[in-house]
């Protein structure tokens, strides 16, 4: 099939306040399976109809099983299910460009937090939509803001997200102590992070619900722990009500990686 004509009159480029997707290009189940490829599998209607896919022409798809909605104007290609990537862009998908993945999914994307619990089907995935109101589909949670400036925008293994030291000042909102300074910990551990970029981003969200606990966090004069699982934090909570000494986790000894190497 032949591209739609009319794509350009109606704008169905995917290009939005935040991110754009990927051009249409050609016409067809080739340039469908292209497009998919590109993005977790899924495509929007948008892109389905500048490749040439009319209307009845996707109906036929879907009743054939060779498309899935999963979310509005969202199809998954191919398949009946998705993974955990592919959910996270078919969320980003769905507000055309207008949208980040962000918060506590964004944690998971960048490898912040317990990746296991990120496999959960029954997760809403984050996003932060920008500019606009729009209704919230199922499986997904909005956070809204009136702007966001390119340096907090960043794609990670191609799904659109907020930047690693955006997402750490979200997550201060809504995280427990030990939950956030385990998030901190792994990006400065991984060089997502640097304390110049936090204190950058703080800087440019002084109200930000949670800056005064990222901000205490940073300031502290003791290490950081660097806790990598949710029963190292809640062994550390209990230590810490029972006021027992609390060990230094997961730190280096002569070169090698070890836990409980001594008390703070």
């Amino acid at each position: 099939m032949r591209p739609d004509n009319r794509a350009d009159s109606e704008d169905l480029r995917l290009s939005g306040a935040v991110c754009r997707f990927e051009l249409v290009r050609g016409g067809g189940d080739g340039e469908v399976a292209r497009l998919a490829e590109l993005q977790h599998g899924h495509i929007h209607l948008h892109q389905l109809r500048a490749a040439g896919i009319g209307k009845n022409a996707v109906a036929h798809r879907v009743r054939t099983g060779r498309l899935h909605a999963t979310l509005p104007c969202i199809y998954l290609v191919g398949r009946p299910q998705t993974d955990v990537f592919g959910r996270m862009m078919a969320a980003a998908l769905h507000f055309k460009g207008d949208a980040l993945i962000s918060s506590q999914t964004a944690a998971y994307l960048w490898g912040l937090l317990d990746t296991t619990q990120a496999l959960r089907d029954d997760r809403a995935i984050d996003v932060l939509l920008v500019g606009r109101n729009a209704n919230c589909p199922t499986g997904v949670r909005i956070q809204r803001a009136r702007s966001l400036e390119r340096r907090d925008v960043r794609r990670r293994n191609g799904i659109p997200v907020t930047s690693p030291a955006r997402t750490i000042l979200d997550l201060a909102a809504t995280m427990d102590d030990l939950e956030l300074e385990a998030a901190l910990t792994a990006a400065l551990r991984r060089n997502l992070v640097r304390r110049s970029h936090l204190g950058d981003v703080m800087e440019r969200h002084p109200r930000s619900k949670g800056v005064g606990r990222l901000r205490a966090l940073l300031d502290q004069p003791q290490s950081l722990h660097d806790t990598r699982s949710k029963y190292e934090r809640k062994l550390l909570k209990l230590l810490e009500l029972a006021e027992l000494p609390v060990p230094i986790t997961n730190t280096y000894v002569a070169g090698k990686l070890v836990d409980g190497s001594g008390q703070t």
